[in-house]
């Protein structure tokens, strides 16, 4: 019975892994010139949320105040 419940188990993983082995196979992959943009972006991106971060905690502001704020004014 349990070799039964394993192969079954086994069988619904299957596709899972299929469609991961397909989606990983279909990546595009930077060449190096690309990469180092993707990088200089991840570190802009990166500094931009410390310094915002750093600022809020600064002024005593909850990083998340800002959002509250705009989500409850209406856009009409």
């Amino acid at each position: 019975m349990e070799n039964h419940r394993y192969a079954r188990w086994l069988r619904r993983l299957k596709p899972i892994y299929d469609r991961a082995a397909t989606t990983l196979s279909m990546t595009i992959r930077p060449n190096a010139e690309n990469a180092a943009l993707i990088r200089k972006a991840r570190i802009e991106v990166a500094s931009h949320a410390v310094s915002t971060a750093s600022d809020s905690i600064r002024s005593g502001r909850d990083m998340g105040e800002g959002v509250k704020r705009r989500s409850s004014v209406d856009p009409g």
